[in-house]
């Protein structure tokens, strides 16, 4: 069994990297069950606020209680962390988390942005992760300390040094969307002066990476939790980018607020942000 080092803590590669190939196979298997769910509960009209919220529970709890049957009948010893189920607390020290569908709303209206992600963490820390993207066919993976992949390839973060010459992706939060509107405006005036141009694709998962790929600069997001982050967060540190809070400190608790860049502009992404928020108390 191959193990590695990251500072002092140890973990063995092989579990990890045959983790991530039964995900591989897995997925690759999952597209009667996509068609399926997306045919039952696509949104075609207009429908109530708690309507299109329950269409969007239906599917994602579909998808993953396919993926918690096939995990803990081939894995039964490990833990497993999902959105919508009961932690299972399993024997081994491994533990999986995913997000079975992040851009949920994008998939429901037959937008090809959408993503599964998986983290694998041994004793509590993050050393394997794998996104697979179904309509693209694209797969992101990383093992901690052996870099990131996309489609067997390494990749890495943009080397942009310049805020106006970046490309970023800003936070549009869903929640608390009335009481935040006016410091998210006031957050686009300052970054749409200061950098090249604004996307966003409307899943989290893929934002964070094109941004581990290289194809964006850096990203804000309020309220980000720990499925969506676990397994990209992982894929964006072995690509060589950084992570933190608005603040720029360590992110230690869910929900967070998450700064996520290529590393050289992280520092000018906080001070915009910093400017901004004095800026709106101002007013």
């Amino acid at each position: 069994m191959t193990s590695s080092t990251y500072s002092s803590f140890h973990f063995p590669i092989d579990e990890v990297e045959y983790r991530i190939e039964f995900l591989k196979n897995i997925t690759s298997q999952i597209y009667p069950k996509l068609n399926e769910i997306y045919y039952d509960l696509r949104i075609t009209h207009h429908l109530k606020d708690e309507d299109e919220k329950k269409n969007i529970d239906l599917a994602e709890i579909a998808l993953e209680e396919f993926f918690l049957t096939e995990i803990s009948r081939n894995f039964s010893k490990d833990s497993i962390l999902a959105e919508h189920a009961n932690e299972t607390i399993g024997r081994s020290d491994y533990r999986w988390i995913f997000d079975i569908l992040d851009g949920s709303m994008n998939f429901l209206r037959g937008n090809p942005l959408f993503a599964m992600c998986f983290s694998i963490q041994h004793r509590n820390t993050n050393v394997g992760a794998y996104v697979f993207l179904p309509s693209l066919k694209n797969e992101y993976e990383a093992v901690l300390s052996q870099g990131a992949k996309k489609d067997g390839k390494r990749i890495q973060v943009s080397e942009i040094h310049l805020l106006e010459n970046s490309q970023l992706v800003p936070s549009f939060p869903s929640r608390f969307r009335e009481s935040e509107i006016r410091e998210v405006l006031s957050e686009l005036y300052s970054f749409i002066c200061k950098g090249r141009s604004i996307r966003r694709s409307g899943s989290f998962v893929i934002d964070m990476c094109w941004l581990s790929n290289g194809m964006i600069d850096g990203l804000w997001e309020r309220n980000v939790d720990v499925y969506d982050l676990a397994g990209v967060s992982l894929i964006l540190k072995e690509a060589g980018g950084s992570l933190t809070n608005f603040t720029g400190e360590e992110i230690l608790h869910f929900p967070e607020n998450i700064i996520a860049s290529n590393g050289l502009i992280h520092e000018q992404i906080i001070s915009i942000l910093s400017k901004s928020k004095r800026d709106y108390n101002l007013n």
